[in-house]
């Protein structure tokens, strides 16, 4: 049988990102030996964005409106594309020469695929390189503890999206981690590309940076909706975050490691167990959102 060139849809969510939006969108014009339709939804920047928009012509779908915040103007997208493959990119993010290209070559190997993710880079303000993102090798018990799949770099099929619906937008921070959990839990395939795909850019005013106290709360939140538990990973990570970043007063008084910290992880994970059982609902995995 002979293989169809899948469409691929890219949503750019974009606000007051001037400095950065015209790299993000060259980034994905670029890619060669792909069918591509990209759509940009604006928050209505008042900076330069939508002059370096305009210049786009007709290559992009550009749409400039109000929106309720980044997982709403990514859905607004989603719900208007085409393509059987599906990705979002922010507007400081960018894709790698060869990414979409990977990744259209690797559904043809592997058709079943509804999530595809691949490595990614960091790049500073400047777009120097910083270093890699901890991308990890597949796996759903590790998953539970640690987002180790860079959203610039993820991708899924527009099957699964038909069956689990859109971004939570009541989530600020960990919108993508919440769709990876719920395309698993809906017996969604897993498929890992060995190449870089992307560039996620990290300064001080990312979300992930500004708001890391957000992050863990959504993550927790993630954790008791769709597991019923919270992993002991999220919570040695927000142990550390008191103990090191924040810097606490009681911070002096958590152990670094050894059994006494072995345990407080056993046993925040068994009181998060009840606390999803008895007081926060716990919902079906498999629940689409409209």
């Amino acid at each position: 049988m002979e293989f169809k060139q899948p469409t691929i849809s890219i949503v750019v969510p974009s606000c007051q990102q001037g400095p950065y939006i015209k790299h993000c969108i060259d980034s994905i014009l670029s890619q060669e030996g792909v069918q591509l339709e990209v759509i940009v939804f604006d928050s209505v920047s008042t900076d330069e964005t939508v002059d370096a928009l305009i210049g786009f012509g007709n290559r992009v779908k550009i749409v400039i409106e109000k929106d309720l915040g980044q997982g709403h103007a990514v859905n607004k997208g989603l719900k208007e594309c085409r393509g059987s493959i599906v990705g979002f990119l922010n507007s400081d993010d960018i894709l790698l020469p060869g990414a979409l290209r990977a990744v259209v070559d690797y559904w043809k190997k592997n058709p079943s695929v509804d999530l595809l993710y691949g490595n990614a880079h960091y790049i500073d303000e400047k777009g120097d390189p910083m270093g890699d993102y901890r991308t990890k090798d597949w796996d759903w018990e590790a998953f539970q503890g640690e987002c180790f799949i860079c959203q610039p770099a993820t991708f899924w099929s527009r099957r699964v999206m038909e069956k689990i619906g859109f971004l939570d937008q009541s989530l600020h921070c960990s919108i993508d981690y919440d769709y990876w959990f719920r395309i698993v839990q809906a017996g969604g395939v897993v498929g890992q590309v060995d190449e870089y795909l992307a560039c996620s850019r990290d300064y001080p005013e990312t979300k992930t940076r500004s708001l890391r106290g957000r992050v863990f709360m959504e993550n927790f939140q993630i954790s008791l909706r769709r597991l019923g538990y919270i992993h002991a990973s999220w919570i040695s990570q927000y142990l550390d975050f008191f103990k090191y970043e924040r810097r606490m007063f009681f911070g002096a008084v958590i152990p670094a490691r050894g059994t006494v910290r072995d345990f407080l992880l056993r046993f925040a994970q068994s009181v998060s167990a009840v606390f999803a059982k008895d007081v926060y609902f716990t919902e079906k995995p498999y629940r689409r959102i409209i």
